[in-house]
């Protein structure tokens, strides 16, 4: 008579095969899960900084008295008083972040002074002027605009863009303070 408590070999195998499929499967679930919460980890950095530059630039700019002639489409310089100007504008030297952002840093300069670093891996700023017609908002100098537009964009290691379009009236000289 044979002792029937234990497991013949074939059933121990079949276990393990089983078991293995299982792990491998939840294996697989769970590479899934963080591959996509890095992805989504490294666009909401850029969208924090696209969002830190353009509210920095918004507060900045409803409270110049006007925007420099010398403005344009990349570079953006508000003027308080005569002698106080702020110059907002993309570096010149790219970066890569440890997520694998690339990109530009929107620099800050007061007056002619040191430049600060306001927000990073930035791809794209650009800057459009626009003055209150008779048609409503028509494109205008930056010495006659009393709005301003603002873009900026920045571009994930897998090529998505991230990106965001804003605009902000100017007080300055037009409208009392």
């Amino acid at each position: 008579m044979r002792d029937t408590r234990g497991i013949t070999l074939i059933e121990l195998v079949i276990a393990i095969s089983i078991l293995g499929l299982v792990m491998v499967s939840i294996n697989q679930v769970l590479d899934l899960g963080l591959m996509n919460w890095g992805r989504e980890d490294v666009k909401s950095e850029a969208k924090q900084n696209i969002r830190i530059a353009t509210e920095r630039i918004k507060s900045e700019a409803v409270l110049a008295y006007e925007l420099d002639p010398g403005s344009d489409g990349d570079t953006l310089i508000l003027v308080y008083k005569p002698d106080t100007k702020i110059t907002y504008n993309l570096g010149s030297t790219s970066s890569t972040s440890p997520e694998q952002l690339t990109g530009y840093p929107l620099e800050r300069r007061y007056n002619t002074g040191e430049k600060q670093v306001i927000a990073d891996y930035l791809d794209e700023m650009k800057f459009t002027y626009y003055a209150l017609g008779s048609n409503g908002l028509q494109p205008t100098s930056p010495a006659n605009a009393t709005y301003l537009e603002i873009y900026f964009s920045a571009v994930l290691p897998n090529g998505e863009i991230v990106e965001n379009q804003t605009g902000v009236a100017l007080r300055g000289k037009f409208l009392p303070r």
